[in-house]
């Protein structure tokens, strides 16, 4: 969902689902101070969804594995956006190796 300050109104936004009928369910959430797109931790799907709000579009980022839950996003000085798997203990998630991710939107 989305306000807007100067009209006081809100603006639904529908995640972007795999399949008919499926969910999502975002957890973490940071928004990039310089560029002002929004990155979601898509748990449901093993994604990391980036909203571009002026362009009003997704962009869909599949992690290399799966049963990835991502807890926190944090923005490198060089523009990345980085995460770690947070499942605990580590062998919980497909490939059994705790990672750390970071994704360079320059490259989509």
């Amino acid at each position: 969902m989305r306000f807007d300050p100067e009209t006081e109104e809100y603006e639904s936004i529908v995640l972007p689902l795999m399949g008919k009928n499926e969910y999502e369910t975002p957890y973490a959430l940071n928004v990039h101070h310089e560029t002002g797109d929004v990155w979601i931790a898509a748990n449901n799907s093993d994604r990391v969804l980036r909203y571009i709000p002026s362009e009003k579009r997704f962009i869909a980022y599949p992690m290399p594995s799966r049963v990835v839950w991502f807890r926190d996003l944090e923005f490198t000085k060089d523009g990345k956006m980085c995460t770690s798997n947070s499942n605990l203990p580590a062998y919980a998630h497909e490939d059994g190796l705790p990672a750390f991710f970071c994704i360079d939107p320059e490259y989509q």
